[in-house]
């Protein structure tokens, strides 16, 4: 019973609380990465941020964030049984949004400013949340458009992100730097938490081989990454989200959970 309390909570938080999502203007629907209030310290960029922002202390909104959020709040609505229109309804405005700021080439840019304009050319890996999002609630409602805004995005990461076996744009620091000037010259971080999470999102959407080659580049990360990181207690399937950072346990379940996918649709 109190953990739906608190789950309840946290879905009245990302509905109702001033500012942690846009609800008017050019980029209604969306969601902030990360909420602040006043004087608590940011757990990323060392800071503070008072109201919405992202880990990099910008007032930027991350498509990857929407997708993110709005993947959570269907969630809840179904397993809730079906009941809280609001529920579906923030979801939907959302993706709404995604729909509006989606590529030609079916991905999303790393970032925009509240006014609408986007920070930069560079696209995110992280949108992996974004295809998984459209694509359920295109399942729930029936409504084709967002299906095929997920079967576009679907293609779009398999060729920029699993065919070329890296991914990038999950993190303030790996998709252009902490600092706006950094954006233009970036030249992006070696991720792979997102392929953790594309083999669950592929299997879901019935794609067999994407979701097998996204499983064996996260796996293949797990066992060739991050060697001076490793030490007796961590070589065990520690595994980590980019390049050059150690081993997480907070990444270690999806990376699991893809591994474990791939074994169901292979037997391997």
């Amino acid at each position: 019973k109190q953990a739906l309390d608190r789950v309840r909570k946290c879905v009245r938080f990302l509905v109702e609380y001033p500012g942690e999502r846009i609800k008017d203007g050019p980029t209604a629907g969306a969601f902030f990465s990360q909420f602040g209030l006043p004087g608590a310290e940011n757990c990323c960029g060392g800071g503070s941020v008072n109201g919405g922002g992202d880990a990099g202390n910008h007032r930027w909104l991350e498509p990857h964030a929407t997708g993110a959020a709005t993947w959570v709040l269907l969630h809840y609505y179904e397993v809730d049984g079906k009941r809280d229109r609001e529920v579906l309804a923030t979801a939907k405005a959302g993706l709404d949004w995604l729909l509006k700021v989606q590529n030609p080439d079916g991905g999303w840019v790393y970032a925009y400013n509240v006014d609408g304009t986007n920070v930069t050319e560079t696209e995110g890996a992280g949108n992996i949340w974004s295809i998984w999002a459209l694509y359920r609630y295109g399942k729930l409602t029936g409504e084709g458009k967002y299906l095929e805004a997920a079967q576009r995005g679907k293609r779009w990461f398999a060729a920029k992100f699993v065919a070329n076996h890296t991914c990038n744009g999950y993190w303030e620091d790996t998709a252009a730097g902490t600092k706006e000037a950094d954006w233009k010259d970036a030249g992006g971080g070696w991720e792979a938490y997102e392929f953790a999470i594309a083999t669950n999102v592929f299997a879901e959407m019935g794609d067999k081989d994407l979701a097998v080659e996204s499983a064996k580049n996260a796996v293949t990360w797990v066992w060739t990454r991050a060697l001076d990181c490793r030490d007796y207690f961590n070589s065990y399937g520690g595994v980590h989200e980019q390049w050059t950072w150690p081993p997480a346990s907070y990444v270690a379940p999806m990376f699991g959970l893809a591994a474990q996918a791939a074994y169901r649709l292979t037997g391997d």
